[in-house]
């Protein structure tokens, strides 16, 4: 049960509980990347975030205990790396980059199925 009345909290183990109407709303993923770790895989983290009433993302964070990384973006104030600024690469291809998805039949992402087969020598090189 949340401890802050009238915020919506989506959590993937935990499902939703609703808000009041015009609050905002957290999205967490406590352990993101479950089959990972319930493997002892170190590619997992915790997810977080903060999106306003209309859904648009306020503040982020996912840490990874694995390499004690914090990574935080707030709206409008730019991303950060344990405390430092950082920022994404400029690339319009993905060509000589290396991409990485989860094969997770049950919940693909679209755009996933015209991604891949596109990128299909990649993954057999």
């Amino acid at each position: 049960m949340p401890r802050v009345p009238g915020v919506r909290i989506e959590g993937e183990e935990y499902g939703v509980h609703e808000g009041t109407k015009g609050a905002p709303h957290w999205v967490i993923d406590p352990v993101d990347g479950t089959t990972d770790y319930a493997h002892g895989i170190g590619w997992c983290s915790f997810s977080l975030s903060l999106a306003s009433p209309q859904g648009v993302p306020l503040l982020g964070l996912v840490a990874d205990p694995w390499r004690r990384e914090i990574f935080t973006a707030t709206r409008g104030g730019g991303a950060h790396l344990n405390g430092r600024p950082i920022r994404a690469a400029v690339h319009d291809t993905l060509t000589g980059h290396v991409f990485m998805t989860e094969w997770a039949a049950h919940a693909r992402w679209p755009g996933m199925d015209d991604l891949l087969p596109m990128n299909t020598h990649a993954i057999c090189a």
